[in-house]
């Protein structure tokens, strides 16, 4: 089943612990529920009914920075619901940013198959990714890409992001970006900024690299970077494989079920006649040696 993004939504929010995300439009029982939002500090994105389902928190150049995916499988309630709060654990003055995704074509649990996190830091960054990475994809998939940028809390850069790419074997996919919104923190304090990026892809081979590419100011203080790459491939319904065998088997299931089945004996030439013991000796005649004769024998003469 094709995983397809049916409707997205966004939002975000200056100092504060919380945000609202309205949902997307259209959600169906049994749709896929994505929500990909900024953390603050070492505290990572919730929502009620949600679970993550990858996340990325780090300390970069003494800057911790955090990411976080959730997922739902949406029921009778989600079809209701018009909107969700995307919490981040801490004080008031928390950050809040958000991208929800309504996704078809995956009805049960975690759908990221793998995921790759990376992080930088530097006075004016150009890019952001991973390395010599191994990703399987074994699939079509949906893949999903997340930048988070902190600027440190002495110097207020700002930064935006484009230019997403994977590196495989095959050619880079087309990418449509969902988000790319700078939010500030602690009362201007620090300066956040997310991205979030997503393509559809048929290929299989591995993906050995990502990359983002970030324009962000350069004033003196080094400003700290992380993304999150996550696989979300298309179900499949396996099938016995049965290559190593010269001959295929074929496995016949019972269609009958038999109680007191008589003795089979068709292997037999003719067939035996089994005759049960009818008789048997009760007081057997006792055997005795025969009386010795009274007579008294005397030796011949010579």
């Amino acid at each position: 089943m094709a995983l397809v993004v049916e409707s997205t939504s966004t939002v975000s929010a200056s100092n504060a612990d919380n945000v609202t995300i309205t949902k997307p439009t259209g959600v169906a029982v049994g749709d896929l529920l994505f929500i990909v939002a900024s953390g603050w500090q070492t505290n990572l994105p919730t929502c009620s009914g949600f679970t993550n389902a990858a996340t990325y928190s780090v300390s970069v150049g003494g800057t911790i920075v955090a990411v976080g995916m959730l997922y739902r499988i949406a029921d009778a309630s989600d079809v209701s619901a018009s909107n969700y709060t995307v919490a981040i654990a801490g004080s008031a003055t928390s950050s809040g940013i958000a991208s929800m995704f309504r996704i078809s074509g995956w009805t049960s649990g975690n759908p990221v198959l793998v995921s790759a996190t990376g992080n930088g830091s530097a006075d004016g960054i150009t890019s952001s990714g991973a390395t010599g990475l191994t990703l399987v994809r074994p699939q079509p998939q949906l893949l999903v890409l997340a930048n988070v940028f902190q600027s440190t809390s002495g110097a207020l850069s700002s930064a935006t992001f484009s230019g997403y790419s994977i590196t495989s074997a095959n050619s880079n996919p087309t990418w449509t970006e969902l988000q790319d919104t700078q939010i500030a923190v602690l009362a201007g304090a620090a300066n956040v900024a997310m991205s979030v990026a997503y393509a559809s892809s048929s290929d299989t081979s591995t993906i050995t690299d990502y990359t983002t590419t970030v324009s962000s100011d350069t004033n003196g203080d080094a400003d700290a970077v992380i993304s999150l790459l996550a696989v979300i491939c298309e179900p499949s319904n396996e099938t016995a494989d049965v290559s190593h065998l010269d001959s295929a088997p074929t496995i016949f299931g019972p269609t009958v079920s038999q109680v007191n089945v008589s003795l089979d004996m068709s292997h037999n030439a003719v067939t035996p006649t089994v005759s049960g013991i009818d008789a048997y000796a009760n007081a057997p005649t006792v055997w005795e040696n025969e009386t010795k004769p009274s007579t008294t024998w005397v030796n011949e003469d010579k």
